[in-house]
């Protein structure tokens, strides 16, 4: 009967629109879930500024997740918002991360933002992180080096000769035996002073004795 047929169709039309509300709020929890494991990865990273802001407008304009307008005069400005900050965390939920070029990600973290900060009471918590890390990297001992090269360079520039090294024990003599003339250097050197000493080391020097001289 035409009856049945209309009750049938009705009953379907009305099943899939409970699983489409279904699929609806297992992703909402979805997000939500993600949101809060984030929270603490995204919040709580070094240089983040986790703002309170009450009723009344916001006072800055986001591009996806940057801030590329801080009004003067509103909450944003008098709370230390600035172009360039990203907003990573409404109420406690951490934004999404996407990687650059990922439209789909980006519209998902546009959605979420709008859904939340539509919800979010006030007063409420947005937290930012600067778009570039903090470097703290910078080292006392680098200036310090700096300084003590400089004040070297002055004393060379001023004319104060460099100390010189002594040498050691071993380059001493080895530098004075190279400066000892050898022995073919030497025999002209006592040609002209006096008559070379001679080595005898290897002469007789027993004198011969006479038969009929006494003992």
């Amino acid at each position: 009967p035409p009856m049945d047929a209309w009750l049938k169709a009705k009953a379907e039309e009305l099943a899939q629109a409970a699983q489409q509300q279904m699929n609806d709020l297992q992703q909402s929890a979805s997000q939500l879930t993600q949101g809060v494991l984030q929270h603490v990865d995204s919040a709580g990273a070094p240089g983040t500024k986790e703002l309170e802001f009450g009723s009344g407008p916001l006072g800055f304009r986001l591009e996806g997740t940057l801030v590329v307008v801080v009004e003067e005069g509103r909450q944003a400005a008098a709370l230390g918002v600035e172009v360039g900050d990203r907003l990573v965390a409404v109420d406690g939920y951490a934004v999404p991360e996407f990687e650059p070029g990922d439209l789909e990600g980006e519209q998902r973290a546009k959605k979420l933002i709008k859904k939340w900060m539509r919800d979010m009471p006030r007063p409420g918590t947005l937290t930012f992180a600067p778009l570039t890390p903090i470097d703290g990297g910078c080292s006392e001992e680098a200036p310090a080096a700096a300084e003590g090269s400089a004040e070297a360079s002055g004393a060379e520039a001023a004319g104060d000769p460099p100390a010189a090294a002594e040498p050691a024990p071993g380059e001493a003599a080895l530098r004075e035996g190279a400066l000892a003339p050898s022995a073919e250097e030497a025999a002209p050197l006592a040609e002209e002073g006096g008559p070379a000493p001679q080595d005898a080391s290897d002469w007789d020097l027993a004198l011969p004795v006479a038969a009929d001289a006494p003992l």
